[in-house]
């Protein structure tokens, strides 16, 4: 046999083992679902045994088939059922527990070992040197389990401790495995390969059928034990019963003759020694009367009666015996001594009853003999065991595992105790040959497959050999039909020289290229057709090629028609028998390839020029690798053209590139079409920069695609100034937060979300008190710096949610978006409040700034975003009035009187131009009711709303500066209406007039004044002003001085209100003023309030005695003249007197006065 066929023979055995292993691994497994089978003891297997089996012989079958997937799922599964056997066992170590996988007996705790190295094996493979040499321990290892398996079965003596398998087919099987293990870590043998089909088919159905047949005999042969063994141990079981009667008959009679005969002890002591000779098997007797309290008992030995002693005293045989209904009754009361038995024996209505301890196992020893050579024979009961395979008396607790039963069998004892019998073939039964049929049906079977599996092994060997020795035949002449075609066929030059360099033969590719015929070239040298200045280049390639060294260089030929040819020729040596013996050429034309590169190297220069950065990618691959930068792109992006290349068209993108640009550029590649944008990328260093992008496709003369070029221009710096252009467009340069335009289109996105998730929303506005004294006096650049302070500290005391604008000068305002209530947007407010009061160090000052803030909250009503904005501004300014530092939120009362504000000062304007105002003069009387004046009152009939108060436009005209405009009106009707007057009224009366702050502040107030006297030509001390205390709060110098020029000028000067102002005494003894006014607010309370009468008294005697004169205005009751002139006021003015009239009306009341004076005096 030659090394092929040992290596056929080899395979055949292996395939029979591997089926073997499978089929008999299965069909234990499935068998032990199957309880109703009665499974050969010889080919019983456990069915984890069988499952490690089964699993063995597909993983070694992986193995062989390549398959390493499932190799290694065997692996994993091998190792779990070892882990399992192991963690069994350890928590629950009783011998008779069940697998939790079939519910039979499980794997002992050695055979864990062996599945773990079995695992391991598997799992790493035959391959490599240090995997065989695993699998070469492991195979040894199994094979010697194999050998301790099969010694333990034939009762040589093994230790415990050593591995081995469960039973003997497991044994077997190890061992055989071992064998195939070493073998294959010598050589993996691949089946599939090696086998034909046939040979593979015969071996699975030859083993199949082989171990079906063994099966099936041996199966037939258990059947007949099982048969012959249940009629043996139906006899055993009508001897016992026999002998079990016959002893309690024997204890009745003597029960019987006790009760007529023998009723003294005596006698009952001499005939119970007799029994103790006759009857071994009793061990003890107790007559006694449960009702009489007389015991009498005998034993053989003080153990049995004490133990018969300990039986009547437990609380079971005493309800035991009282409840016995039968003569007789038996009894196993001791679970630790299960061969003994109590019989009762009671005769009816009689008080006497025997008990009798008898040794059952004693009793019926002699049945054993019975069945001693052919079967184990089992009596049990529910307390324990009788007799347990042959080997006599043991407690149920020390009971091994129970074998396979051929026969069963159960008593009924009388008082109902139960014995079970039962035979079992003997664990070592004597070799007959009977035995050996089963086997040699099997072996014989699977001899004649492996023969067969040989036969077509070799059969399929010697047919594809053949094949082989034809094909290669075959492959010969296609060999030499391709050579000749490579050099006929072949489209560059092929020509072959001898060792002196002579032409031997040439292609018509030669022909065409010299444009000479063949007979013009054979036998001629190769110098015949090489300029001479190329002679020591290809001479020195020629003897190169002779020395067995393949040479290729550059040439250039003139062919028969003049025409230079670049070509590129290597010369290669022609070998035959390891001797060179001639050279062959081979002559590639490269004129156009010559031409074609040096017009690319004049591309390459232009793109290297070029001041835009290039790249070229290519189009044929997966993510578009870059293939060429030019130097413009190295030093734009920092990447030289080696790290740039074979990377991706993406690398320079970062974080802040744009998706979807990223996404348009990816579309355009893949639809290989022209594409222009500006994207951010970033250098090497990490620095970003603007860029345009021209991407363009390159196709081939085919219309493919091959590449994309692109171009990248650096746009950064146009870039920066856009985007700092778009910045301040929407920033405020100081401070850097946003603008009127940001916050507008903030407020319009946070104001239609708000509206959407029905969210509260609000505006702040928010203006610095006397920020403006901050820039006249420390300059712009202190105001700057406080403006930048204010930012910050606004920025900190925010959410980055927020919006915060500066809408120019002292102005900032804040958008609340997303708040939980309109309290929370007061809370900010206040915050913002502290924030902002807090010192600003800015250089040298220590300065101290305070704010107003306005607060709008979005409601169901808002209809234009922009109407929030002038909800905070009109609540800021409400927040002003109220004191400054201060919050104030909007309300529709704001909005109404602001917009009544609004329109009044608008309406004020139209009566000013349109002249809709009237004076009312209201006279001024001494204490002797003598005419010493006129106030003039202006008063306002609006055309559609009526009269309007004095009290509420005259504070808007001096806010708005209209106050200027009435005044001067004021001042020039009262001058032509007092001149009218004049020549009716005393010398001393005089016009007075109210004059505003604002107007008496003017710098050119005195001229205008001047003017308009002069323009009216009412003289100067015909005017009387009257002046609030106001006027000496701003700039009290200058308004002492103007005084003293109203004094010069002849202008008399009042003090209106006097009490309820600035009322400082230290300027007013010094003021050039004539007169001062008492405030209503005193005079109306002066006769119930002694506390105004004190304050009236005090002003009074005051201006006396710093020579003033002291009107009283607001006098309407006589009461109050009364007092007033007790307290010598000197002029009085009220409605007690006259009330405020238009002119024509005080023309009339100075004649009808004139008329009462007249007629008084005449009385």
């Amino acid at each position: 046999m030659d090394v092929n066929n040992r290596e056929l023979a080899l395979q055949a055995g292996l395939l029979m083992l591997l089926v073997s292993t499978i089929v008999i691994g299965a069909g234990g497994f499935l068998l032990g679902f199957f309880p109703d089978v009665h499974q050969p003891q010889s080919l019983a297997l456990l069915p984890d045994s069988a499952l490690v089996i089964l699993l063995c012989g597909l993983g070694l079958s992986a193995v062989m088939a390549g398959f390493e997937r499932f190799r290694k799922a065997t692996s994993i599964a091998l190792a779990a059922v070892a882990c399992y056997t192991l963690v069994h066992n350890a928590l629950d170590p009783s011998y008779n527990a069940a697998s939790l996988l079939s519910g039979h007996q499980r794997l002992p705790s050695q055979a864990a070992p062996i599945l773990l190295m079995a695992a391991f094996c598997l799992w790493v493979g035959p391959q490599g040197r240090w995997q065989r040499r695993i699998w070469q321990l492991g195979g040894l290892f199994l094979w010697m389990v194999g050998c301790i398996t099969l010694a333990a079965h034939h009762g040589w003596p093994v230790p415990a401790w050593l591995p081995r398998a469960s039973a003997l087919i497991p044994g077997l099987i190890g061992f055989l495995f071992g064998i195939a293990m070493m073998m294959v870590s010598l050589h993996v043998p691949h089946l599939k390969t090696s086998l034909s089909s046939a040979a593979v088919l015969a071996g699975i159905l030859g083993v199949s059928l082989s171990m079906g047949g063994w099966f099936l005999v041996s199966w037939n042969q258990h059947e007949d034990m099982h048969r012959n063994a249940q009629q043996n141990l139906e006899g055993i079981a009508v001897n016992i019963d026999q002998m079990l009667t016959s002893r309690a008959i024997v204890l009745e009679r003597l029960t019987e003759r006790w009760r007529q005969v023998f009723a003294d002890p005596t006698s009952r002591n001499r005939e119970v020694e007799r029994y103790w000779t006759d009857y071994p098997s009793i061990l003890a007797i107790a007559y006694f009367n449960p009702t009489a309290n007389d015991l009498w008992r005998r034993s053989r030995h003080d153990s049995a009666l004490l133990w018969l002693d300990e039986q009547l005293s437990t609380l079971a045989t005493l309800t035991w015996l009282n409840q016995q209904r039968n003569v007789i009754q038996w009894s196993f009361p001791d679970y630790e001594r299960p061969t003994l038995a109590l019989l009762s024996v009671k005769q009816p209505e009689q008080p006497y009853q025997l008990v009798a301890a008898i040794d059952l196992a004693l009793l019926i020893k002699r049945e054993i003999s019975v069945v001693n050579s052919t079967y184990s024979l089992h009596i049990t009961h529910s307390n324990g065991s009788l007799i347990h395979e042959g080997n006599g008396l043991l407690q149920a607790s020390f009971l091994g595992p129970q074998p396979p039963m051929l026969a069963e069998h159960t008593m009924v004892l009388p008082g109902g105790t139960i014995i079970n019998l039962a035979l079992s073939e003997l664990p070592n039964p004597p070799i007959k040959l009977a035995h050996f049929i089963a086997a040699g049906v099997g072996l014989s079977g699977l001899l004649l497959t492996y023969q067969l599996v040989f036969s077509f092994a070799l059969i399929s060997a010697r047919a594809q050999r053949t094949r082989e020795l034809s094909k290669a035949k075959k492959t010969l002449q296609d060999s030499e039909q391709r050579f000749r075609s490579l050099f006929t066929q072949n489209p560059d030059a092929v020509f072959s020289l001898d060792l002196s360099g002579y032409h031997l033969s040439v292609n018509r590719s030669m022909l065409t290229l010299l444009e000479t015929n063949e007979t013009q070239i054979l036998g001629r040298h190769w110098k015949d057709f090489v300029a001479p200045e190329h002679h020591p280049i290809v001479d020195a390639a020629f003897q190169q090629a002779l020395l067995g060294i393949a040479q290729r260089f550059d040439l250039e030929v003139i062919n028969q028609q003049g025409n230079a040819r670049q070509l590129d020729v290597s010369f290669l040596p022609t070998v035959v028998m390891d001797q060179v013996v001639g050279v062959y050429g081979i002559a590639k034309e490269m004129t156009a390839l010559r031409q074609k590169e040096s017009q690319l190297r004049i591309y390459q220069r232009s793109l290297e020029a070029s001041s835009n950065g290039i790249l070229i990618c290519e189009a044929q691959q997966t993510d578009y690798p870059i293939l060429y930068v030019n130097s413009a792109f190295v030093n734009m992006t920092g990447y030289t053209l080696e790290e740039a290349q074979g990377r991706s068209w993406r690398f320079l993108q970062g974080p802040d590139t744009d998706p979807q640009q990223i996404a348009d550029i990816q579309h355009a590649l893949e639809q290989q079409h022209d594409i222009t944008m500006t994207l951010r990328n970033y250098r090497k260093n990490g620095q970003a920069f603007w860029n345009n992008l021209f991407l363009s496709p390159v196709r081939s003369p085919e219309g493919q695609v091959t590449h994309f070029v692109g171009s990248i221009n650096d746009i950064s710096e146009r870039r920066d100034h856009e985007n700092a252009l778009a910045f301040h467009a929407t920033h405020d340069v100081l401070t850097g937060l946003g603008n009127r335009a940001l916050f507008e289109d903030h407020l319009r996105h946070d104001v239609e979300l708000a509206r959407r998730h029905k969210q509260q929303l609000a505006v702040l506005f928010i203006d610095l008190d006397e920020f403006k004294p901050i820039n006249d006096t420390l300059g712009h650049g202190i105001g700057d710096q406080v403006l930048i302070n204010v930012a910050r500290r606004l920025e900190q005391a925010i959410r980055p949610s927020d919006t915060l604008c500066r809408f120019g000068g002292d102005e900032f305002v804040l958008l609340l978006p997303d708040l939980e209530s309109p309290q929370q947007a007061e809370e900010i407010a206040e915050r913002l409040l502290e924030a902002l009061a807090l010192p600003y160090r800015i250089e040298r000052h220590e300065l101290y700034l305070s704010a107003s803030i306005g607060i709008a909250l979005n409601d169901k009503h808002l209809t234009q975003p922009e109407e929030l904005l002038q909800q905070a501004d009109m609540a800021m300014y409400k927040a002003k009035q109220q004191g400054r530092n201060a919050l104030q939120t909007f309300t529709q009362d704001i909005n109404q009187k602001l917009t009544q504000r609004v329109t009044l000062r608008n309406d004020l304007q139209e009566a000013i131009l349109n002249e809709q105002f009237e004076l009312h003069y209201q006279p001024l009387l001494a204490i002797d009711g003598n005419v010493q004046g006129f106030e003039a009152l202006v008063r306002w009939n609006h055309p559609v709303k009526g009269a309007i108060s004095p009290d509420l436009f005259i504070p808007i005209a001096e806010e708005t500066g209209q106050i200027i405009a009435l005044s001067q009106w004021v001042i020039e009707r009262a001058a032509r209406d007092f001149l009218i007057l004049q020549p009716q009224l005393p010398s001393h009366c005089r016009i007075s007039v109210n004059l505003s702050p604002m107007q008496f502040h003017r710098p050119s107030f005195l001229s205008s004044l001047s003017t308009t006297l002069a323009a009216t030509g009412l003289s100067a001390t015909s005017l009387e002003l009257e002046l609030t205390e106001g006027i000496l709060m701003n700039d009290t110098d200058a308004a002492i001085a103007r005084l003293h020029a109203l004094r010069e000028m002849g202008i008399s000067v009042a003090i209106d209100d006097f009490g309820t102002g600035f009322s400082s005494l230290s300027y007013l003894r010094h003021l050039p003023v004539d007169k001062v006014k008492i405030d209503r607010s005193f005079i109306n309370n002066i006769a119930n309030n002694s506390k105004d009468a004190a304050i009236v008294q005090g002003i009074v005697a005051l201006a006396h005695h710093l020579e003033l004169m002291v009107v009283a205005e607001g006098v309407e009751t006589s009461q109050q003249h009364q007092q007033l002139v007790a307290l010598k006021c000197d002029i009085f003015q009220g409605y007690l007197f006259a009330r405020p009239m238009p002119f024509e009306a005080l023309c009339n009341w100075l004649t009808a006065r004139r008329g009462s004076v007249t007629s008084a005096v005449q009385q």
